[in-house]
């Protein structure tokens, strides 16, 4: 009919067209997801690399990691069983993972030529990415909860969360100066 022609031509789906349409927007979405999944574990394996091949970014990232930083549970396990230990215990550098990871981080020495400096520093923004990407999602939270706490007049909640979201905002400007 000319209705469904011209609904066409305006590029306006009819009932036998919104499953297709709803089809490829949601391919869409999930091929977003799954670039920004592996990005982030790009990321993390590369944080992994770093304190398996940096002893500055072990310290730093042992020192201030926490599992939740972590998206990918293979990273996670591997940087919470480096946690307690002063050297690499010969099960993690055998790690599949693990063996990847320092092979991300050979090859930005190469790209960096070399410099144990610049590679230091981008090992070191790696992980102010993963910090901030929490620390984000932290202050959201706590933002949330206080107007929850306000509406319903609890105001020694609201003191403590006004305490932790001034922590969190101090944390994430202190990463954020790392980038």
């Amino acid at each position: 009919t000319s209705t469904e022609a011209l609904e066409i031509a305006m590029n306006k789906a009819t009932p036998a067209q919104q499953p297709v349409n709803d089809t490829a927007a949601n391919t869409e979405k999930i091929d977003q997801q799954k670039s920004v999944d592996t990005g982030r574990r790009d990321l993390e394996m590369q944080v992994l690399g770093g304190v398996l091949t940096n002893k500055t970014v072990r310290s730093q990232v042992l020192a201030e990691a926490e599992p939740e930083d972590f998206t990918d549970p293979e990273v996670a396990q591997l940087i919470g069983a480096l946690k307690n230990t002063t050297e690499v215990p010969p099960e993690i550098k055998t790690h599949k993972l693990a063996k990847e990871s320092q092979f991300m981080v050979e090859s930005l020495t190469e790209e960096l030529a070399g410099s144990e400096y610049a590679v230091t520093r981008e090992l070191q923004k790696s992980f102010a990415l993963l910090r901030l990407s929490r620390l984000r999602r932290q202050l959201e939270q706590t933002e949330q909860s206080m107007k929850s706490a306000e509406s319903g007049g609890q105001q020694e909640q609201l003191r403590e969360l006004r305490l932790r979201f001034g922590q969190l905002t101090q944390a994430r400007s202190s990463y954020e100066k790392q980038l």
